[in-house]
């Protein structure tokens, strides 16, 4: 179990790894990883596909059509119905298409249903994950039975933003749709959310709010990257250069080793940010966040099933210019310069693939 924070109940970390399993394993396949072992691993594939189809809430369990805590029997969903989390609808619905194109590619049976369930999960999300504000509106951190929302503001809202590539080449579409995504966009830039060296878990304006709580305040670095790549796959760049620069300065003052989380206090000059006490550090996920926040920058995206690769780097190039050696994509070097005014260069690559740019 997870602490869930003030606004929600511990969850279920089975969750999250049943349904970024898929997804890890589709990104892998794009990257090369030899059919032979993804065919190996489809099994446990469908298997997922199956834990999510089973926490789907069904009748008075849940709100009707969405993902539950997979944790949770139906016996238990029933007798305490639960809330469906913001953060576990993106992740099913990545896993839906994701899981959907492993099994077409593969010629298992199944994808064109879980294409059409990811679909009617998107307009469902659209139509009731939104609060309607002052502000023009945001999702909701979680959907209680009866269409009740809680309207919280949370970091867990950037798990809308990356949906990965689809078979076409281009993006998948997302949860939210583009006037959403924006609003999103300027709320997680707002100082609300991001205190100067990333973003709180739970907003500053809320009464809960605890600068050093797991999930009532706390920066955690892997959340921050994944707003920082979403953001700038969107097309929101301006917002991402703000997050990216909190995070860099942060990570100056933790010598390029960030804890897992840090304190969510707000930035003032000369005074450091406040590392969690009881936070790793290292910590693997903090440390890999760099490493995506890098490739996410270059905008690299292989599709090796296609025979291509894409790169679109953000065009603002926050980073200056960029050199990427020793990738390996198609079981091949692959080499990338990105200049300082965001055209890219690869230098080197598997003669099978087509480059191509955004």
């Amino acid at each position: 179990m997870r602490h869930g924070g003030p606004e929600l109940p511990p969850s279920c970390t089975a969750t999250e790894a049943t349904l970024l399993f898929v997804t890890v394993l589709a990104e892998a396949w794009r990257w090369g990883l030899p059919r032979h072992e993804v065919i190996e691993l489809l099994p446990a594939v469908e298997r997922a596909l199956g834990a999510l189809r089973a926490g789907v809430a069904e009748g008075s369990d849940g709100p009707e059509g969405f993902v539950l805590d997979l944790g949770r029997s139906a016996e238990e969903r029933a007798a305490r119905p639960a809330a469906a989390r913001c953060e576990v609808q993106a992740q099913a619905y990545r896993a839906a298409m994701h899981g959907a194109e492993l099994l077409a590619a593969f010629g298992r049976p199944g994808a064109a249903g879980w294409r059409t369930w990811a679909a009617a999960l998107r307009e469902r999300f659209r139509e009731q994950f939104w609060v309607d504000d002052l502000s023009g509106g945001r999702p909701a951190a979680a959907l209680l039975a009866g269409g009740r929302t809680v309207p919280a503001v949370a970091s867990t809202f950037v798990h809308l933003l990356d949906v990965g590539l689809s078979t076409s080449g281009d993006l998948h579409e997302s949860l939210l749709d583009r006037e959403q995504t924006r609003l999103l966009a300027q709320r997680l830039a707002a100082p609300e959310l991001d205190c100067g060296w990333g973003l709180r878990t739970l907003s500053a304006k809320s009464p809960r709010f605890n600068p050093l709580g797991h999930r009532s305040g706390a920066v955690r670095v892997h959340e921050t990257a994944l707003a920082v790549s979403g953001l700038a796959d969107a097309g929101f760049e301006r917002e991402a250069g703000v997050l990216l620069e909190g995070l860099l300065g942060a990570s100056e003052y933790f010598e390029g080793r960030p804890p897992e989380m840090y304190a969510g206090e707000q930035r003032v000059t000369g005074s450091p940010p406040v590392p969690h006490p009881a936070a790793c550090r290292p910590a693997a996920l903090s440390a890999a966040a760099g490493v995506h926040l890098i490739l996410a920058l270059a905008g690299v995206r292989p599709d090796v099933p296609a025979g291509r690769v894409v790169v679109r780097p953000a065009s603002t190039t926050p980073l200056g210019e960029l050199q990427l050696t020793g990738l390996r994509v198609a079981g091949e070097p692959f080499s990338v310069r990105v200049s300082r005014i965001g055209v890219a260069v690869v230098e080197e690559a598997s003669p099978q693939l087509q480059l191509g740019a955004g």
